[in-house]
C-alpha cells in the first residue's frame, strides 16, 4: 500500500516522500541558501578590497535587491551603500556621481 503522504511532498526530490524526508531536504536547501548568500557577500568584499568596486557593485546587487529583511540581505544593502560611496569618488562624470550618491 502506498503511503498516504507520498503525494504531498512530490517535487521535492529523492528522499522527500515522507514529512521527515521533506524536512531534511528543506533544511539542507536553507543551509545551501545561507552559504550562497554569504559567498556573494564575501566575493563583493574581496572585489572591493582589491579595488574592483564596480565589479563588486554588480555582484552585491544579486543580494541587495532581494526583498525582505534577511540578515544577509540587510548586510548586502549596507555594503552596496559603502560601494556606491567609493565608486562616486572614483568617477568624474557628474551624472554618474549623482547616481552613485543616490545609491542606484
Amino acid at each position: 500500500m502506498r503511503s498516504p503522504t507520498r503525494g504531498k511532498y512530490r517535487g521535492l526530490g529523492e528522499g522527500a516522500a515522507t514529512r521527515e524526508g521533506a524536512a531534511r531536504q528543506l533544511t539542507s536547501t536553507a543551509a545551501a541558501l545561507r552559504w550562497l548568500r554569504q559567498a556573494v557577500l564575501d566575493t563583493a568584499t574581496r572585489l572591493r578590497d582589491t579595488g574592483r568596486v564596480q565589479e563588486a557593485l554588480h555582484v552585491i546587487d544579486l543580494l541587495a535587491l532581494a526583498p525582505g529583511d534577511d540578515p544577509h540581505v540587510v548586510r548586502a544593502r549596507k555594503l552596496k551603500g559603502d560601494l556606491c560611496a567609493l565608486r562616486k569618488e572614483e568617477i568624474s562624470s557628474y551624472v554618474s556621481r549623482s547616481c552613485y550618491e543616490a545609491g542606484v
